[in-house]
């Protein structure tokens, strides 16, 4: 995925025999930001959802706003198009079996794959879904939490709900550190990862319990990925930009009996890391750099991935 014209993104795809990239869409002339691209407008949210491809797309055709993606639609991949629902809504994500979504006046509810009538569960909602885990949707859930000296400070917690279940509330798992803005975490399906105010890595079980901090020094969160036995993650010190450890590549055992065994020291750290299914490599993306590159999973053989 690249930006185009600072509105929304281009889907691309990786071709694995040559190890390029392209654009989904194939017609050379095409700019990719209307309705017409079998892929276009195409802002952010990208889901495989057992073999079925879904989009968030906006509407080419309706007034858009990048803060808060208003008129955008769930699109589907039929053969060789994303095609667009009928309704537009804030956000969505599978889980169970249905299809959760944002409304577009602040509610939260599902379309059950019964295929019946869209089921709301909350008129206005601070609950961020993120993954299924077995049979929860988990998320982050925000509250505004106000001091004794009239100051405010978002306070977010991860949470979980039911799937399916037509009275279903977020319930509170585990709250997060105040660093934490914006409720990152990731999930291998047995443990919940998230850091803490000094930007350490944290795990504890589905439930919150069991709580222990994994490493003593400072990593970029959304670089974390879960391969096999291990995670892999890169060293990134917020509070110093200038910091001589930051771009270091590390993996460590996702049961946290080994300490973090350093793999590459890079200039920069890697920002993103993407598995590549059966693949002894991942996909990255670098701080302050454009474009996308390959790492093998030893942490050696950092390139960049060539256009087609």
């Amino acid at each position: 995925m690249s930006y185009n014209d600072g509105r929304s993104f281009v889907l691309l795809e990786y071709d694995k025999n040559h190890g390029t990239l392209e654009y989904f869409c194939k017609d050379a002339t095409c700019r990719h930001d209307t309705n017409a691209c079998p892929a276009g407008l195409f802002v952010g949210h990208l889901e495989n959802y057992y073999g079925d491809i879904f989009m968030f797309r906006h509407n080419d055709n309706e007034q858009f706003n990048h803060e808060t993606h208003n008129n955008c639609y769930v699109s589907r991949l039929v053969r060789d198009r994303f095609e667009m629902g009928n309704d537009p809504v804030g956000g969505f994500v599978h889980a169970g079996g249905h299809l959760y979504v944002y409304t577009m006046d602040g509610g939260f509810g599902y379309f059950p794959s019964s295929g019946r009538e869209f089921i709301l569960l909350q008129e206005e909602t601070y609950f961020l879904p993120r993954a299924e885990i077995g049979e929860y949707l988990y998320g982050t859930e925000y509250a505004v939490i106000s001091g004794d000296d009239g100051s405010s400070r978002r306070r977010y917690t991860i949470s979980r709900i039911k799937t399916g279940d037509p009275n279903a509330l977020p319930e509170v798992v585990v709250e997060l550190s105040s660093s934490n803005i914006g409720g990152r975490f990731r999930s291998d399906g047995e443990y919940l990862f998230f850091d803490d105010d000094d930007y350490r890595l944290i795990r504890s079980d589905l439930d919150g319990g069991n709580i222990m901090r994994m490493t003593d020094i400072p990593l970029l969160l959304q670089s974390l990925i879960y391969d096999g036995e291990y995670l892999y993650f890169s060293w990134n010190n917020p509070r110093d930009m200038f910091d001589l450890d930051n771009g270091k590549f590390h993996r460590m055992k996702r049961d946290g009996s080994t300490p973090p065994e350093l793999l590459a020291h890079f200039d920069v750290a890697l920002e993103y890391i993407f598995p590549a299914e059966n693949c002894d490599y991942f996909f990255v993306t670098l701080m302050r750099t454009m474009g996308w590159h390959t790492i093998n999973k030893d942490g050696t053989g950092l390139k960049p991935i060539p256009w087609e």
